[in-house]
């Protein structure tokens, strides 16, 4: 059996654009991830309340920054404020260093450029499925 880098990792993608859904998905589940589509903000917090009722927990969030109905800052803070502690890596097009900072302090805990390379955005995510499965084992 292969090894791949994301099996058995619930990933949520917020993100408006049908193209980039199907394009960063595509990389994800050829890596062995369950990934969850939303088209904007407010359906994401939905899935991800839905996800941990159901106890079938995301292990990623993949956050667009500019959305329709509920942008990525503000989705990111509610969650935060919801008590959600799911690793949030911000998916954005702007790639300044002021723009990596103002997805940090609303709350994301990573950022990947919308020029996707394949290697970085499953590598980014294999990490962070790795350092939050190791913080839900220690708790």
């Amino acid at each position: 059996m292969t090894h791949k880098a994301l099996q058995n990792i619930r990933i949520l993608l917020i993100e408006d654009s049908v193209d980039n859904q199907r394009l960063i998905a595509h990389h994800l589940t050829k890596e062995g991830a369950e990934v969850l589509i939303a088209e904007n903000g407010q359906v994401g917090c939905e899935l991800q309340h839905d996800s941990t009722e159901n106890g079938k927990p995301i292990d990623i969030i993949l956050m667009d920054i500019e959305m329709p109905v509920l942008d990525g800052y503000d989705t990111t803070k509610l969650l935060r404020l919801q008590g959600v502690t799911t690793p949030i890596i911000a998916i954005t097009a702007h790639e300044q260093i002021y723009d990596r900072r103002l997805c940090i302090s609303a709350g994301c805990d990573d950022y990947l450029s919308k020029l996707v390379v394949p290697s970085m955005l499953v590598g980014t995510c294999a990490q962070w499925a790795a350092s939050n499965a190791a913080e839900r084992d220690a708790a």
